[in-house]
């Protein structure tokens, strides 16, 4: 089995897919050959416009939801990319506990819903919310590695 057959077999959501580094990666994944892309963004930072061009594609789908609250996915489900939650300082900080509850629950769903899928999970952040900017970071610092 050649490697652009074997994904075209999967099947991948996308959580902040509405958002400039999640539409890019929905874009990458269909040209890359995936079955379908599931897209779900609350549209709170995201916007539609980013995924625009994806939406007559049948191997695409978007989803306004909020991962705070649980969402089901039928069907198989191979990848789970979460890239939810607001990147910049000034977005996150209009909502601080929204913000934690998209990192902390949002993070339990789709871990959740990985395990009862038997899917792959990449967890994504902005450092901005690790407070990395408040001390020096050099190529050395572990943390920056």
């Amino acid at each position: 089995m050649t490697k652009q057959e074997w994904k075209t077999n999967l099947r991948a959501l996308v959580v902040g897919g509405a958002g400039f580094v999640g539409s890019h990666l929905c874009r990458r994944l269909l040209q890359s050959g995936y079955e379908e892309v599931i897209c779900v963004d609350n549209l709170q930072t995201g916007r539609i416009a980013n995924v625009a061009d994806l939406l007559g594609s049948p191997h695409f789908s978007f989803f306004e939801h909020d991962i705070v609250n649980e969402w089901p996915v039928s069907g198989a489900l191979h990848e789970i990319y979460h890239l939810a939650c607001p990147a910049s300082p000034v977005q996150y900080q209009k909502s601080p506990i929204h913000t934690f509850k998209t990192s902390v629950l949002g993070s339990i769903h789709l871990l959740e819903l990985a395990k009862e899928k038997g899917a792959r999970i990449l967890f994504t952040s902005t450092s901005a919310n690790l407070r990395l900017n408040s001390f020096p970071i050099s190529p050395n610092s572990l943390i920056s590695i």
